[in-house]
């Protein structure tokens, strides 16, 4: 039997710059306890959210409603994320509870992904600024994957100094010119 090998023309020609991140989903309240636990193991940074204060928590028990709707690791050039998924917005069963979640360097490219990857897919989240001041959209794929996409909108101070550092005299565009539009 020949050996075959896969290939796919690349009408790219600029690659995105994305980073992928594995995204850890808890159904039994244990994600406080487990990211500190891998915090201690791993060291870094914990930055924790509760879903408290969130539309969903209405929607929850008050005991659900403690628990953690998104927390980061950062853990040197790496990141973990990990939320309490228990009554949050996705069914989650052993066996889907790690998602790729994939960070965005521009609205642009994060569109572009969303409407590729999410041919035949099972939509989740549509892909929406959100309250966190990020695009986010969430799926299942027509493979059975679940993805989360993520790009968080700088804010205009950052934008401003990044043109500094580029010494860039265009204009950028922000979250404010396109609430304009």
């Amino acid at each position: 039997m020949a050996a075959s090998s896969l290939s796919s023309s690349n009408d790219h020609k600029v690659e995105m710059k994305i980073s992928v991140v594995p995204y850890i989903m808890f159904t039994k309240g244990e994600c406080r306890e487990a990211m500190a636990f891998y915090q201690e193991a791993l060291g870094g940074e914990l930055d924790i959210m509760g879903w408290k204060g969130t539309k969903f928590a209405e929607k929850m028990s008050s005991e659900d409603a403690e628990g953690v709707m998104h927390c980061t690791l950062k853990a040197g050039d790496t990141n973990f994320m990990a939320c309490d998924a228990k009554g949050g917005p996705c069914e989650v069963i052993p066996g889907n509870d790690v998602a790729i979640s994939v960070n965005f360097d521009s609205e642009e490219d994060i569109r572009a992904a969303y409407n590729k990857l999410s041919i035949d897919a099972t939509i989740i989240q549509a892909l929406e600024k959100s309250f966190w001041g990020a695009w986010f959209g969430q799926f299942i794929d027509k493979f059975g994957k679940r993805w989360m996409l993520h790009f968080q909108i700088p804010k205009p101070s950052e934008l401003k100094e990044a043109q500094a550092d580029q010494g860039s005299p265009k204009k950028a565009k922000t979250e404010e010119s396109d609430e304009k539009n």
